[in-house]
C-alpha cells in the first residue's frame, strides 16, 4: 500500500466505459516526477485492470489493484481500513440498479469509518436530469436517491468535523455516445444499415446533446488534479456535462451517413417493441429494460437531455468533443 506522504486516489468502476478513460487521463495530469500520486484501482478482474493499465506505471504514477465487488464489501480482499488506508480523493461511480442508494450509503459509511482521518474530497458519477420526480423505477430517479444519501452523510460528517471537511462534487452527464458502439447499434448499422430507437410523442423528434465519456473522464481528472482547497466543502458543487451537438435521431442517422460514406436510418418503434428489443440481449438485467424504456420517455417529455451545456469547457478551457469527431475517429465500427 501507498505510504502516508504518497497522495491516494480511489477509483471505482476503473474497467469501464468511464473508468478506463479515467485512468488514463490521471496518468496525464500526474506526468511529472513532482507530482507523484498513487492510484488505487476498485475492480472485479484484476486481470483485467493489469492488461488495461499495467502500461501506465512509472515512478510517480503507481497503481494498485483491490478486488471486490461493491455490492458486497464484505467480499474486498483487503481489510476496509487497508482499501481507505491513505486516501485522500475518491472518485465513485456504481451501477445503475434500484438499489444504488443502498450501495452508495455502505460505501460511504465505511470509508468514513476507517478513511475520514484522510478524505478530502469525494466525486461522484451521476446523470443529467437526476431528480426526485422522476419515476421509482428509472435511472434518473437511482441517480437522485444515491446523491441524496451520499451528500446527507457528508454533510453529517463535515458538521460533525468541521477541522476535516471533505467537498464533494457531483457529475451529472447525459446519454453517452459511445453506447452506439457499446450496446449494439453499431453492429445493426453495418449488418442493417439501420438502428433503432422509440418514436417521438405524435411523431415529433426529441433531442439528445450525446457526450464522449473521453469529456467525463477528463473532467473527473481535472477535479482529481487540483487542489482540493480550491472548492468549498460547504455545499455540494454540481456539473452538467453534454456534447456540444443536441441532435434528433434523424439527424444522427444522417451525421453517419455523412461520415461512414453509407445510408444509415433509424428505425422508430413503439416503446413496447423497442422493450421487445432489449430483451433479446442476454446480459441485460430485466430491471434495466423498462428503466431504460423509461429513460426514452423521459427524453420524449423533458428538454433537459436537449440542453447543450458549457460545464466542461468552463472547468478544463476544452472544447467538447462532437459526435461527428467521435463517428470519424471510430468510423470502421460502422462499416
Amino acid at each position: 500500500m501507498a505510504t502516508p506522504a504518497q497522495p491516494v486516489i480511489l477509483v471505482t468502476g476503473a474497467t469501464g466505459t468511464i473508468g478506463k478513460e479515467l485512468v488514463k487521463s490521471l496518468s496525464q495530469n500526474y506526468a511529472t516526477p513532482t507530482t507523484p500520486v498513487t492510484v488505487r484501482l476498485f475492480v472485479r478482474d484484476e486481470n483485467k485492470a493489469k492488461q488495461l493499465f499495467e502500461s501506465l506505471q512509472s515512478s510517480h504514477f503507481h497503481l494498485e489493484y483491490v478486488v471486490g465487488d461493491l455490492t458486497q464489501l464484505s467480499s474486498v480482499t483487503v481489510t476496509n481500513s487497508a482499501l481507505f488506508e491513505h486516501v485522500e480523493r475518491i472518485f465513485l461511480l456504481t451501477p445503475d440498479h434500484p438499489s444504488q442508494a443502498q450501495i452508495e450509503s455502505e460505501f460511504i459509511r465505511v470509508a468514513l469509518q476507517y478513511g475520514a482521518s484522510s478524505l478530502k474530497q469525494l466525486i461522484r458519477l451521476s446523470g443529467l436530469g437526476s431528480s426526485g420526480d422522476a419515476d421509482a423505477n428509472t435511472f434518473l430517479r437511482f441517480h437522485n436517491d444515491a446523491e441524496r444519501v451520499v451528500q446527507k452523510l457528508i454533510r453529517k460528517h463535515n458538521n460533525k468535523h468541521s477541522n476535516h471537511p471533505i467537498t464533494f462534487i457531483i457529475l451529472r452527464a447525459n446519454l453517452f455516445i459511445q453506447n452506439l458502439i457499446n450496446l449494439g447499434d453499431a453492429e445493426t448499422i453495418r449488418s442493417q444499415g439501420v438502428f433503432y430507437r422509440p418514436k417521438g410523442i405524435r411523431g415529433e423528434p426529441y433531442f439528445i446533446s450525446h457526450v464522449d465519456v473521453r469529456d467525463i473522464a477528463d473532467l473527473a481528472a481535472h477535479f482529481l488534479s487540483e487542489p482540493v482547497e480550491k472548492y468549498s466543502p460547504l455545499y455540494t458543487h454540481t456539473y452538467n456535462v453534454t456534447g456540444p451537438d443536441s441532435l434528433s435521431y434523424e439527424e444522427l442517422a444522417q451525421l453517419i451517413t455523412k461520415v461512414v460514406g453509407k445510408e444509415v436510418k433509424v428505425v422508430e418503434m413503439e416503446e413496447a417493441e423497442y422493450a421487445s428489443l432489449l430483451q433479446q440481449v442476454p446480459e441485460l438485467p430485466s430491471f434495466m429494460v423498462l428503466a431504460m424504456v423509461k429513460l426514452f420517455q423521459f427524453y420524449k417529455l423533458n428538454g433537459v437531455s436537449a440542453n447543450v451545456h458549457g460545464d466542461f469547457k468552463i472547468v478544463t478551457g476544452k472544447n467538447s468533443r462532437s459526435v461527428e469527431d467521435f463517428l470519424k475517429e471510430f468510423k470502421n465500427a460502422f462499416l
